[in-house]
């Protein structure tokens, strides 16, 4: 090995002959390593800086394939600590060493390298890492740290891969600028202004948490997987794409889909998922859920807990689950299960079919031609006004499976002043009345005059009642 001093600005060690390791010497003008090398270590003992000179970084690595250089020493680089500027197949590791920086700690453009911050290892800039090359692996079990203004990690190249066991904070602590990203985190991933951020030029990414991120993953409007069994101390917000969020086994801020066909699936705890645009499918497993789909034709499920779901503007499928739910199908020609529970069900606009399935449970179709099944258990069909329910054959809402001594109607909502008679006849008396028909067919229509001026201002069918008297109702 020859080391030879250029000028007054850095050294530059260049092999000549074959070594089986080289300790770098230290030096405060930087040091830049060139041409062939082998593995090259910088000892506990030796400071490598830059302070004295006018070299952009502490120590660059330039067109270099196949080496090496571990750092038990200090590297404080005024711009950069260490710089890989090309090249292929080189691997950085900081073992228990510290890199400083006033600018980005390690700046590596280079393919199917790796940097690795051992134990008990720093580094840190205002970007702790920065890396623009392809297929780069960077594992931490140590702490990378980023200015308040800056990132701990910054992905900028193609099919990066970050391991994470320790410490990764900044003001964003990764960001994503790169397209086939895979995070997997089972340390600490911390932001200020975001813990992951996918930024516009990104696609692709994927984050597997099993640990800790603390503040908000960010997408982009490319196709984001977030697999997280650990915790997210944030929202979990995905913007654009096809995107898949799956927290069974972990916990979360709320979850925001964005636009795009999104699928969101929820934890054992309380989640908070919203489908937002397009047509999304959201599940809220175990816990007591606040499920929302937005625009689109959505899937929604409860499953187990006490939920709260709605539908949104599209024609959506809503079902509970078991626990006691409270749906609500929103616009659009919705389908609503409520599924074990004493459920409370409302379609909202739109020509709804909703069962009530197992339980106690208050049915109420809304607006537009609505089918209601109580299914088992004490129900009650309730309705808040006459424009709910027309009286036109194309405007009554039906009921399919009324069980009388179990089952009530509720027009109380209806009726805006006076007493309710159940009557034979309209009379006009002023006063709101109810009376029903039974039909050949053997089914019942039930009119109701909310004004009491002799004319149905709303009617509801009844299939399988053929005599409807005034014990089926809550007047």
């Amino acid at each position: 090995m020859v080391l030879t001093r250029l000028n007054t600005e850095f050294y530059t060690i260049a092999w000549r002959d074959e070594m089986a390791l080289t300790f770098l010497e230290q030096t405060d003008t930087g040091v830049s390593i060139r041409d062939e090398p082998g593995p090259f270590v910088i000892t506990d003992t030796t400071i490598i800086t830059n302070f004295a000179g006018g070299f952009t970084s502490a120590v660059a690595l330039e067109d270099l394939s196949n080496t090496s250089l571990t750092n038990f020493g200090i590297i404080d680089g005024e711009g950069t600590g260490i710089a890989v500027r090309d090249g292929a197949n080189v691997l950085i590791s900081n073992q228990g060493g510290t890199i400083l920086s006033t600018g980005t700690g390690i700046n590596a453009r280079t393919t199917n390298s790796e940097i690795i911050n051992g134990p008990e290892s720093v580094i840190r800039g205002v970007v702790g890492i920065s890396s623009s090359g392809i297929a780069a692996t960077i594992s931490n079990s140590g702490e990378i740290e980023g200015s308040f203004e800056g990132a701990g990690i910054f992905l900028g190249g193609l099919s990066d891969l970050v391991l994470n066991t320790g410490r990764i904070f900044g003001g964003i602590g990764i960001e994503v600028s790169a397209e086939d990203t895979d995070i997997i985190n089972r340390g600490t991933i911390e932001g200020t202004s975001g813990a992951i951020v996918f930024d516009p030029f990104s696609n692709n990414g994927t984050v597997r948490n099993l640990g800790e991120i603390i503040g908000d993953v960010q997408g982009s409007d490319g196709n984001e997987q977030i697999y997280n069994s650990g915790e997210i101390r944030g929202a979990v917000e995905l913007e654009g794409g096809n995107d898949l969020y799956d927290g069974r086994g972990g916990v979360s801020g709320p979850v925001f889909g964005g636009s795009g066909d999104d699928t969101l699936i929820g934890g054992s705890d309380m989640d908070f998922l919203f489908g937002e645009g397009g047509n999304d499918s959201l599940d809220g497993g175990r816990g007591d859920d606040s499920l929302a789909g937005g625009a689109g034709n959505d899937t929604i499920s409860g499953r187990d807990g006490d939920d709260m779901m709605r539908g949104g503007s599209g024609s959506d499928l809503l079902s509970g689950g078991r626990g006691e739910d409270s749906i609500n199908g929103g616009a659009g020609n919705d389908r609503i299960f409520g599924g074990d529970g004493n459920d409370q069900l409302n379609g909202g606009g739109g020509v709804d079919r909703i069962s009530g399935g197992n339980g106690n449970d208050q049915i109420l179709g809304g607006m537009g031609q609505d089918t209601l099944t109580g299914g088992e258990g004490e129900d009650v069909f309730v309705f808040k006004s006459a424009q709910e329910s027309g009286p036109g054959a194309n405007q009554s809402d039906i009921i399919t499976d009324f069980t009388q001594g179990e089952d009530l109607i509720d027009i109380t909502g209806m009726i805006d002043f006076g007493v309710t008679s159940f009557v034979q006849e309209f009379s006009g008396s002023g006063v709101a009345e109810v009376r029903a028909q039974s039909l050949d067919d053997g089914n019942s229509l039930v009119l109701i005059d909310v004004d009491g001026d002799g004319q149905a201002d709303s009617a509801i069918r009844v299939l399988g009642v053929n005599t409807i008297d005034v014990n089926d109702f809550l007047l």
